[in-house]
């Protein structure tokens, strides 16, 4: 799975860092399975997949994902 980061957004106040990034993940070669091992990959699923991604850190140097959502304007991937 091949994954790009853009950065677009970062803010620091407080000591409280906001990070967005829009990402592509390529999913082309990932299959979704169910429980019984049968392919259920939609067939018209598109290979690569936009998302914003919003993380957050504070003084520790550590980021967590706060929000990822599926981006609906045009792809930027």
């Amino acid at each position: 799975m091949t994954v790009k980061f853009d950065l677009q957004q970062y803010l620091e106040m407080g000591g409280v860092a906001e990070i967005v990034t829009y990402v592509c993940i390529d999913v082309s070669q990932v299959r979704v399975m169910d429980e019984a091992g049968t392919d259920v990959t939609p067939p018209d699923r598109q290979p690569v997949v936009p998302l914003e991604v919003e993380f957050v850190g504070d003084s520790s140097d550590s980021l967590l994902i706060s929000r990822s959502e599926v981006w609906s304007g045009s792809s930027f991937c």
